[in-house]
């Protein structure tokens, strides 16, 4: 059990670092980015390849992208 703690990130890396990290990503411009280009990736996995799932899944990707920070601003 104490070999398992060593792997724990939590244990050595401070709670501010990922709190920052998910700041980071879920507001401003880099999640903007990252919702628009899900989407192009979905649209395009739909006109050319078919793939619906991908489609579906990239969608609800880029959904997240863009309003997880405003949920995250309530919790």
């Amino acid at each position: 059990m104490i070999f398992l703690d060593y792997l724990n990130p939590l244990r050595y890396i401070p709670p501010s670092w990922y709190q920052h990290g998910v700041e980071s990503i879920f507001l401003g411009t880099t999640s903007k980015i990252l919702s628009i280009v899900s989407l192009v990736i979905g649209f395009y996995l739909l006109a050319r390849r078919e793939n619906v799932s991908g489609f579906i899944m990239l969608l609800i990707l880029s959904f997240l992208f863009a309003y997880m920070g405003g949920i995250l601003s309530i919790l």
